[in-house]
């Protein structure tokens, strides 16, 4: 008698489980039929024949068990088979589905990127092309410092051209895993110094207070990170605070990590704003007046989390904006 199959998912031919494990119906009843006979003989003889019936009687019932409990066995076995299997197929489903997700959450963040640099590429060429082609025009009849003019435009833009694209670079090698973290020996203080003497034509009269405690003035952090990371965002402070406004830069321990707060007294950050500014290209309060990239606070967030850092904002007394920085780091003895 032939069994019946089927053709599973993958193309290969698999048995159903009830044709392996359950026991042929005609061993059943032969079984039933062998006891029943058995037990007539043993009522019905005497001597000999009936221990020799009961021998054959105790034999068979011991096979009947035998044989039941390896269809058991095997259907167990064939259960727990079908049901890893299901689990396997499950976790491939669920583990297809996340990569589904993620390739479409990168597609998305790709055609975002590339949307937003094309955006801020286009006004810098823009005016780069309307001032060369003044300046190439025969028809022009331009002054020394009208000339001067068109010239320092192509100058400035091609800086904000040359800064965009050099940040792009830099945010899509730390994403990438391209940065490696190099934590050793740093003079915290004197890297919030030097952050400060670097910009120092831009801060003009603005008053500036820089605060280390004692605890937190050297431990082991990567010193071209914290650097980074602090250029950054005193940049974006300048950019949106105030001429006259102070700004201070506070550095403690805290619970075995560094933390640096650098408070401003601009405009602040609206609360629904507080963790979109660190996405590429987003400005808070729609201020496209401004001549950054759009592309430091997220520098910021990637350095920070390469450090197994956080970075957030939260307002400061009396109106501004303080972005703290917390890192974890070993201190010095």
């Amino acid at each position: 008698m032939l069994r019946a199959r089927r053709v599973g998912q993958t193309g290969t031919v698999q048995t159903p489980p009830a044709a392996i494990t359950r026991p042929p119906w005609r061993l059943l009843v032969a079984s039933v039929v062998y006891v029943a006979v058995g037990v007539v003989v043993v009522v019905a003889t005497r001597g000999v024949v009936r221990d020799l019936a009961l021998a054959a009687l105790v034999v068979l019932l011991a096979a009947t068990v035998y044989f039941r409990m390896a269809a058991l066995q095997r259907e167990v076995a064939v259960g727990a088979a079908e049901a890893d299997r299901a689990a396997q197929e499950r976790v491939a489903a669920q583990a297809e589905a996340q990569r589904a997700r993620v390739d479409a959450e990168l597609s998305r963040t790709r055609a975002g990127l590339l949307s937003a640099v094309s955006h801020n590429l286009r006004t810098p060429l823009s005016s780069i092309q309307t001032a060369s082609s003044v300046l190439l025009s025969d028809n022009a009849r331009l002054d020394e410092a009208e000339r001067r003019e068109l010239l320092e435009t192509i100058y400035g833009e091609a800086g904000r051209l040359s800064r965009l694209v050099a940040k792009v670079l830099d945010l899509g090698r730390i994403r990438a895993g391209g940065v490696e973290v190099e934590p050793r020996g740093a003079d915290v203080e004197g890297l919030c110094q030097t952050a400060f003497h670097r910009v120092r034509p831009l801060l003009g009269a603005r008053p500036v207070v820089v605060a280390v405690e004692p605890d937190a003035a050297s431990c082991e952090i990567d010193p071209a990170i914290l650097s980074q990371v602090l250029a950054n965002l005193i940049e974006n402070a300048l950019r949106y605070t105030p001429n006259d406004s102070a700004l201070e830069l506070r550095v403690r321990r805290q619970r075995g990590s560094v933390e640096l707060r650098l408070v401003d007294h601009g405009p602040g950050v609206a609360p629904e704003d507080r963790e979109r500014i660190f996405e590429e290209f987003y400005r808070a309060g729609e201020r496209t007046e401004s001549e950054g990239t759009g592309l430091g606070l997220a520098i910021v967030r990637a350095l920070v989390t390469a450090h197994r850092g956080r970075v957030w904002v939260e307002p400061t007394d009396g109106g501004g904006a303080t972005f703290v920085v917390r890192i974890p780091v070993r201190f010095e003895r």
